[in-house]
C-alpha cells in the first residue's frame, strides 16, 4: 500500500503467552495503537473528535489472518492505510510486519480490515464521518463508496 502509515513497537514479555509467542489477541492493541498514531500524525487526536464533533469511532468488525507468529523481543511495523469510507464507516487495511534487520524486507505476519463505523457520544447510533476526516482520507487514497 503506497499510502500507509506505520507505527513501530517492540513485544514485550506481557505481550507473550508462556511460550515466549505474542498472544493473538494483543495483535489487536498493535492495530489500535497504530490507528491512534495515524490520526495523531494527521494533528486529529480522538479526543478532538469526541469532544468538539461528539463523535467515536467503535469497531464494528475485524477481517484478520495470522500468518506468522512474533516471540519475545522482536521489533514490529504496524501499518495502518484508510482503503474506503462511506456515510459514517470508515474500511482500513492494517498490517503487522516483522523487522528483519539482516533480511532485504520485513516479513508480514498478521493481516487484518478493520471496519470502523463512527457514532455519536451521547446515543451511541451512527453519525455521518466528520468533515474534517474526509480530506485525510482521500489523501491516503480511500475511495469513497457509494450505496
Amino acid at each position: 500500500m503506497q499510502n500507509q502509515f506505520f507505527h513501530t513497537c517492540r513485544v514485550y514479555y506481557g505481550d507473550t503467552d508462556c511460550g515466549g509467542v505474542v498472544y493473538y489477541a494483543n495483535y489487536l492493541r498493535f492495530i489500535e495503537y497504530a490507528r491512534i498514531e495515524f490520526f495523531l500524525f494527521h494533528n486529529i487526536p480522538l479526543e478532538v473528535l469526541e469532544k468538539t464533533y461528539n463523535v467515536v469511532a467503535v469497531i464494528k468488525k475485524i477481517d484478520a489472518q495470522y500468518l506468522y507468529p512474533a516471540r519475545l523481543g522482536n521489533l514490529l511495523k504496524v501499518g495502518c492505510c484508510p482503503i474506503s469510507y462511506r456515510r459514517a464507516t470508515i474500511v482500513m487495511q492494517q498490517d503487522v510486519y516483522l523487522i528483519q534487520p539482516t533480511e532485504n524486507e520485513d516479513r508480514k505476519i498478521f493481516t487484518c480490515q478493520v471496519e470502523l463505523t463512527c457514532v455519536d457520544t451521547i446515543k451511541f447510533k451512527p453519525i455521518v464521518i466528520p468533515e474534517i476526516l474526509k480530506p485525510i482520507l482521500i489523501a491516503c487514497g480511500a475511495r469513497e463508496e457509494i450505496r
